[in-house]
């Protein structure tokens, strides 16, 4: 399990009452899902995916709502039974509640809340479609662990922008171990810090596991923790020793040769291309099998 004792135990009860922030693009975006007559609930939870702030906020209402008035015998643990549950007006009355990160934050602070937020969509697209080829019994509920798997993060970043950012131009010097950055620049882990949220807020099982490299040994978590993994390889361009044992460790997850292990993340990346001016950010690059082969070959041979 994750450590326990990792002394962030009082940031967890101080910020356990934040609302993450919402882009100004997911505001519009339910508006349109409310005002159309057309639009049709069984599309909302793939388009409210988009954010993570917002999913976030309607998973704890949702785990709030004592049971009498559920629809599911059970706590919803994917976000189309979350809306389904909740309904599309509450949605919106949910979203004008929040901040709006292009009101909230200077632009630089923005900027890494919008990449953070678009990774987090990658990953969840990556997660489900993963899920889908293994015939996991619900996708969804994977795609939300991955969505949110960066939980710690974006916490830190919408509460104490100033800290990440010392943390990552400590990171930028090199030389300091990653976990042994965040404690100078922050004063604990925050891998720890995003699981016990999650534990307090009562997420979803597989999104508290996919926080903890000890659940890596069950086959959907290990899915979750893979599709973080390859969302980073693919924002640092699929390029380093790292990535190579990354896409290594996802094609042999999944049983696939490089050709299709490719094709198949190709797909996901034009997917979420296609929407990831979302976020102002630019496009993630292609997957190249060619080059993902030479360099599986050249790691082989250093490996014999």
């Amino acid at each position: 399990m994750v450590q326990q004792h990792w002394g962030g135990e009082r940031w967890v009860d101080l910020l356990e009452g934040i609302d993450l922030p919402v882009l100004s693009a997911t505001r519009e975006m339910v508006r349109w899902m409310t005002e159309d007559p057309e639009f049709s609930i069984k599309d909302a939870g793939r388009l409210l995916m988009r954010d993570p702030g917002l999913v976030l906020k309607l998973m704890r209402e949702s785990a709030g709502i004592e049971h009498k008035y559920r629809h599911f015998k059970t706590d919803p643990v994917n976000l189309h039974q979350v809306v389904m549950l909740l309904g599309i007006n509450h949605v919106r009355e949910v979203v004008e509640s929040l901040p709006v990160i292009e009101d909230r934050y200077p632009p630089h602070v923005q900027v890494q809340l919008r990449r953070l937020y678009g990774r987090a969509a990658y990953t969840a697209l990556m997660a489900r479609d993963w899920a889908v080829m293994r015939r996991d019994f619900d996708p969804d509920e994977v795609a939300l662990a991955g969505l949110l798997n960066g939980l710690g993060g974006l916490v830190l970043w919408a509460a104490m922008p100033d800290k990440m950012e010392s943390l990552g131009d400590l990171r930028g010097m090199g030389g300091v171990p990653a976990n042994e950055a965040e404690y100078v620049a922050v004063g604990f882990g925050i891998e720890p810090f995003g699981h016990a949220l999650a534990v307090k807020w009562g997420l979803p099982q597989l999104v508290i596991e996919g926080m903890d490299p000890a659940c890596a040994r069950e086959a959907r978590s290990l899915g979750v923790i893979l599709a973080v993994q390859a969302c980073h390889a693919a924002a640092y361009g699929w390029t380093g020793p790292q990535a190579v044992e990354n896409v290594r460790l996802a094609a042999e997850y999944l049983g696939l040769d490089p050709e299709f292990f490719a094709e198949s993340v190709n797909a996901v990346t034009e997917r979420y291309n296609g929407f990831v001016e979302f976020y102002e950010l630019p496009p993630f690059p292609p997957l190249d099998v060619t080059r993902l082969e030479e360099s599986l070959q050249q790691d082989d041979a250093r490996r014999g």
